[in-house]
């Protein structure tokens, strides 16, 4: 499918060498819409054999007032995204942010997480974070952290590169020292738009 945008890489995080990727959406960043969605969706068709495109639409719950009473609304938004931008996700696995919540391992995952991240450099590392998000109340923004890294844990158990068109939490991620995260491989990237008519950056660029 032909776009305006190729994806350049920003960062790299771990050994690059997988046959599977996630595609990390964040609902409402605009860097997901459009022809730049279609260039991520390219981007991974055209070097992994599978990917799947995990929807965090009811995380952002956490950057609302009260983040229970909007759950529903956030997921009628990661709805509204499915149904927008259908033709951009052929081939690729779906899977929204509340199949991770209802996975049985969430629970221990998050009260796992949520001890670790009390004290000590891990606590250190997510209170970074969220003090970048001055738009949002700490705790809220920390309650983001805790799960976003809760279902990551488990997540990321099944092996493949994790795309994300932004910063990654890797300094959290690292001071958990969970073994979920031994083999952790991210790959930071952004869009921009083309000049000519040259293929996206290779992932060696």
């Amino acid at each position: 499918m032909p776009t305006d945008y190729r994806v350049t890489i920003n960062g790299r995080y771990g050994t690059l060498e997988a046959s599977a990727a996630r595609l990390q959406v964040s609902v409402g960043n605009p860097r997901y819409e459009g022809r730049k969605l279609e260039a991520l969706a390219d981007f991974c068709r055209r070097r992994y054999e599978n990917t799947t495109v995990v929807l965090s639409d009811t995380l952002q719950r956490h950057n609302l007032p009260e983040p229970q009473r909007y759950w529903m609304a956030c997921r009628r938004e990661g709805q509204e995204w499915l149904e927008r931008n259908r033709a951009a996700l052929h081939g690729l696995t779906i899977r929204r942010w509340d199949d991770y919540l209802m996975d049985p391992r969430y629970a221990s995952a998050r009260a796992l997480i949520d001890k670790l991240t009390a004290s000590g450099p891990a606590h250190e590392a997510i209170l970074a974070l969220a003090e970048r998000q001055t738009s949002i109340p700490i705790e809220r923004s920390l309650s983001f952290l805790r799960e976003e890294l809760a279902v990551f844990s488990f997540m990321m158990e099944d092996k493949a590169i994790d795309i994300y068109a932004g910063s990654w939490i890797t300094p959290a991620i690292r001071e958990l020292k969970l073994p979920a995260f031994d083999c952790i491989r991210c790959l930071s990237v952004d869009l921009e738009r083309k000049r000519t008519a040259k293929p996206d950056l290779a992932l060696s660029a």
